[in-house]
């Protein structure tokens, strides 16, 4: 289990439209007080948020007298809506269009006040190292920003009060054979015919990958073009006719040489209704970094849009959040992710984006799953436009450690012992998402007798300010699950918390299980020095190697 660690820009107004330019997703509306109610005008399918109300519901009506009945939260009432005009039995309220923001996925228990079961083994849930999140903590910490949420399963109690909000839920499913009645269409008209349910969001659409040969499968991605077929197409277009009300959310993963043009058929099945969205995932990781923002957004959105009726208003994007992604130990993942929302907020290429999505949950540590609702809400409810790690001082590039993965600036760090760095291909790994050095990694002997160890003076740091560190190692020799006799110490530091977690990587077979180290610290008056070696307690004689050491900034909010 996990334990909570105890610490701690108006848009731009153009009078007399109908909207205020906040930011691509965000759009405050214009509002007219008409007796004792208030009117405006959406001109984009998304969800509407009314703010300053009183009541505990609130009823939205449209111009042909249908209503919608929502229940008032923190005093803002949300609602999904058709372009039109509408009523609302409220005076003196904000009205804004935010984002379509979908949260996935919830995994955890409904029952608990813990935030969160780490996944241990593969013999209860999911893979060794997943975050299986849990409700009270996601509804009463994260979920706020978010209008709709991913259940793997049809029904809880809970959920009815979500829904009650005007919020939505939404079962994924699978892109399988069409026939399969287990998981394919049949399943989609199953999951279509649950009152509980406001839609489905089969898993996952590929785009075709820059192939002549249909059969091509051999080009830049596993199946490229998978769910592109005539049968999952027309599945796609009666499943919306026989549920207009509710939504077909279609997640789309791009290969690398993806033809993001080659969306067409699928955007146009799924338009077949007016609630139809494309789930589009967005994967940038830490090793590309900022210069591949414009292959991965720029340039594919640019291309979606010209084949989507030049918009991106039936798109939602989802960021990756998962921890795999944050494989380069030189830049703060946290400010990158906010680079990517800045670029989907901004960047008019991206002009009435319907939302922010995520990939995913249980693969995101706390820290990084508090910093992303808190980006959500800054872009995608807020309607920012400005950086929102400026307010917290965040640099890309923190340059607090040198020599992370040990590949360049070998001198930054002092060894000691039977310390050696040593070419990647010494522990004979199959690679996968794991390990993130790109060349090298550090060798150390543990046991008794074996003395060996690494040191370095950190950079940058701010007296009294919160940090964290991060050191990821296995043993090449042993794969399976262990307490590795690793100890790290920081000099002049106060360390508030540390943890460890076994993680796999879900990509190999057989995989070797590392031990991820997390310690939280604030920097003491004097340089902080961050050593790494064996436990003084290691019993047993073991090889182990040292993947990559990160330092940043820690986010406690």
């Amino acid at each position: 289990m996990l334990k909570k660690l105890g610490l701690l820009t108006a848009g731009l107004a153009m009078a007399g439209g109908v909207a205020y330019g906040d930011n691509n997703v965000v759009k405050t509306l214009k509002v007219e007080s008409v007796g004792n109610k208030s009117a405006f005008e959406l001109k984009l399918t998304g969800y509407v948020q009314v703010s300053n109300v009183k009541s505990s519901e609130l009823t939205f009506v449209d111009s042909s007298g249908q209503s919608k009945r929502v229940t008032v939260r923190n005093n803002k009432a949300l609602a999904r809506l058709q372009p039109g005009k509408y009523t609302v039995n409220a005076n003196d309220v904000t009205v804004k269009k935010i984002g379509e923001n979908l949260f996935y996925s919830v995994v955890g228990a409904y029952n608990t006040d813990e935030i969160a079961t780490v996944t241990v083994d593969n013999k209860t849930s999911g893979k060794t190292g997943m975050f299986l999140y849990n409700w009270n903590y996601l509804r009463n910490n994260i979920l706020d920003p978010f209008a709709v949420i991913t259940l793997g399963s049809a029904y809880a109690p809970e959920i009815d009060q979500w829904r009650a909000e005007g919020r939505m839920v939404f079962r994924n499913c699978n892109v399988t054979n069409p026939a399969d009645g287990k998981r394919g269409l049949p399943f989609w008209d199953e999951l279509g015919a649950n009152a509980q349910v406001d839609g489905i969001g089969p898993d996952e659409f590929i785009v075709p990958a820059g192939r002549k040969d249909p059969n091509d499968a051999s080009l830049g991605y596993t199946r490229p073009g998978h769910g592109f077929t005539e049968a999952h197409l027309q599945g796609i277009r009666n499943w919306s006719k026989k549920y207009p009300d509710k939504t077909f959310y279609a997640w789309v993963g791009i290969p690398w040489n993806g033809d993001c043009t080659a969306i067409k058929p699928l955007y146009d099945a799924v338009k077949s209704s007016p609630n139809g969205v494309i789930l589009w995932e967005a994967y940038l990781s830490g090793d590309g970094g900022e210069k591949d923002l414009a292959r991965v957004f720029t340039n594919r959105g640019r291309d979606f849009k010209a084949v989507s009726g030049g918009t991106l208003a039936d798109y939602i994007i989802a960021p990756a959040t998962y921890e795999y992604m944050d494989n380069n130990g030189e830049i703060d993942f946290k400010v990158l992710l906010d680079y990517q929302f800045h670029l989907m907020a901004t960047d008019p290429v991206f002009a009435d984006l319907r939302g922010f999505g995520m990939w995913v949950a249980y693969y995101t540590e706390p820290e990084i799953l508090r910093w992303y609702a808190k980006l959500v809400q800054h872009y995608g409810v807020d309607g920012e436009t400005t950086h929102l790690s400026d307010k917290y001082g965040y640099k890309l590039y923190p340059g607090i450690l040198g020599g992370h993965n040990w590949d360049n600036r070998r001198n930054d760090w002092q060894l000691t012992g039977n310390a050696a760095i040593v070419d990647k291909k010494a522990a004979k790994l199959n690679q996968g998402y794991l390990p993130f050095s790109n060349l090298n990694l550090l060798r150390l002997e543990v046991g008794p007798g074996k003395k060996g160890g690494v040191s370095q003076v950190m950079k940058n740091l701010k007296p009294g300010q919160l940090y964290m560190v991060k050191v990821n190692y296995f043993t090449p020799d042993d794969p399976e699950k262990s307490d590795i006799a690793i100890d790290i110490s920081l000099e002049n530091a106060v360390v508030l918390e540390s943890t460890l977690r076994y993680v796999q990587d879900f990509t190999r077979r057989s995989p070797h299980v590392y031990n991820f180290r997390k310690i939280v610290f604030r920097a003491g008056d004097k340089p902080v020095r961050l050593t790494i070696g064996g436990r003084v307690d290691a019993a047993q004689s073991k090889v182990v190697m040292i993947d990559q050491v990160q330092a940043a900034p820690y986010f406690a909010e």
